[in-house]
């Protein structure tokens, strides 16, 4: 059965259960499914390389300016190149967490949602 939503879709995950949840995901379905865990230099450049359409993407963004504003399918409600994001709640309160506020999300599925305590983080806030 087809959702008929593009997405994409956030879902946050445990770390020990992230590598089963990625599995299922290729497994189960041909949605590209993109992890979003690692340190700082990582997740910018999975942000500047799997998230957006190389052409969609910005030629250059500024210092304290939003990576994931800048690609044209959040301006144009165009489709992401990654439909499905996998992260670990520690992701949603991270310095970067304004890049992932700054993706309107289809869904967001959330494995064992207790322990997503810090409530006012930006993400958060965004997805209330």
């Amino acid at each position: 059965t087809k959702l008929h939503r593009p997405g994409p879709f956030l879902v946050v995950v445990p770390l020990s259960t992230i590598t089963h949840w990625q599995r299922a995901f290729l497994t189960w379905t041909g949605l590209n499914t993109i992890v979003y865990h690692g340190s700082a230099e990582d997740r910018t450049n999975i942000r500047n390389h799997e998230f957006a359409f190389a052409a969609d993407r910005p030629v250059s963004v500024g210092s304290n300016s939003i990576y994931l504003n800048k690609c044209a399918p959040h301006k144009s409600g165009g489709p992401w190149m990654a439909t499905v994001v996998i992260c670990t709640p520690e992701m949603l309160v991270a310095e970067d967490a304004n890049e992932l506020a700054a993706l309107h999300w289809e869904v967001l599925v959330v494995d064992e949602a207790h322990r997503l305590k810090n409530h006012n983080s930006k993400l958060a806030m965004t997805l209330r």
